[in-house]
């Protein structure tokens, strides 16, 4: 019997209108908070580099302190978010082998196309814990916990699915013209926004097929750290093609998540 869904949709069935307002809730925590940690008064200059970058991924996950409370409150338990053993493995393999798509297009091809060397292991365990945390957070608060409640008000799962990629990628906006990372012209707009909106419903189908939130972690762990090319130092040759190569690994995770996706739910 395939459960793809199945699991899912029992689980965004409990939940109503009031859960949604508690969504929102934590929607707005967390935005907010990732865009005030930049005023916490911790004074990071007073630590060494790989202990500032671990201590602001750790700020960051903090931004999900309200889905641990409601979580508490509401007596839901830690797998209502796909935090959980069950078919651990599966859901893992499932997570590696979608990854394997920007390994190839967003590393090993580009690799032997330009050269390129590895960053020192040190800088690559910072790296890699630093994405991974940050990932965590963002995937448990809006994939984990936001999405079932917004599946389980809109009914309609498209429409449910949509909004849910909207809260995420607007999640990115403020911070990212606070720091000056967002270029506001029409086609980067345009292109993070696709970028968003294609990778929250990616992340919600992995997760649909074991009701499990660690392949859509480790999916959107080793996605970043491609993009933002944390464990490989390219020669110029390459980033004046970067976007191609990161444009190209995206279209194709996303045709075959989404051609994947099809097939699981047609065969229920």
């Amino acid at each position: 019997m395939n459960n793809y869904n199945e699991r899912y949709k029992a689980e965004a069935a409990k939940y109503g209108k009031s859960d949604v307002i508690i969504a929102i809730v934590a929607f707005l925590f967390y935005t907010f908070w990732i865009l005030g940690s930049s005023f916490l008064p911790i004074n990071l200059d007073s630590f060494v580099g790989w202990q500032r970058t671990i201590i602001s991924s750790l700020i960051t996950f903090c931004g999900t302190i309200p889905v641990f409370v409601f979580i508490l409150v509401k007596r839901r338990g830690l797998s209502s978010t796909g935090i959980k053993k069950e078919k651990l493995l599966p859901a893992l393999c499932l997570g590696m082998l979608v990854s394997l798509i920007p390994i190839f297009f967003g590393g090993i091809l580009p690799i032997f196309m330009y050269g390129a060397t590895f960053v020192s292991f040190d800088i690559m365990l910072i790296y890699i814990s630093f994405t991974l945390i940050v990932a965590a957070s963002e995937d448990l608060v809006f994939v984990g916990f936001i999405q079932p409640r917004l599946s389980g008000f809109f009914k309609k799962e498209l429409v449910a699915i949509g909004i849910g990629s909207i809260l995420f990628g607007f999640m990115h906006i403020p911070n990212w013209i606070y720091e000056g990372t967002l270029v506001l012209d029409v086609f980067s707009i345009l292109f993070v926004t696709v970028n968003w909106v294609g990778m929250h419903f990616m992340f919600v189908a992995i997760f649909k097929r074991h009701f499990s939130i660690f392949p859509v972690i480790m999916l959107h762990t080793i996605s970043n750290l491609i993009v933002f090319g944390r464990l490989i130092d390219f020669p110029d040759g390459y980033y004046g093609n970067m976007e191609l190569w990161l444009s190209l690994s995206f279209v194709i995770m996303l045709a075959a998540v989404g051609i994947w996706s099809v097939i699981m739910r047609r065969r229920r």
